[in-house]
């Protein structure tokens, strides 16, 4: 896609890969638990166990040697 106004940048990306993973692991604090209710009890945690690595390539639509590029672990 093109992004920008006056200086115009061609942005690519793209899913490189996905494998298996625990979206309710230890680092997140919610490891079997979620969030409380304004009412009583818990609402649950529902695991979404995949984890994507995704690629942004962006550049300069006028100069092609002006670019960025990102790689992006994506736990969900």
């Amino acid at each position: 896609m093109k992004l920008g106004s006056g200086t115009t940048y061609n942005v690519y990306g793209k899913i490189v890969d996905t494998f298996p993973g625990n979206s309710t692991g230890g680092g997140t604090g919610l490891r079997g638990k979620g969030v409380v209710a304004s009412a009583s009890g818990e609402i649950a945690v529902m695991p979404m166990p995949y984890v994507y690595t995704i690629e942004v390539d962006a550049e300069n639509a006028t100069n092609p040697s002006e670019r960025a590029k990102l790689s992006i672990l994506y736990q969900y």
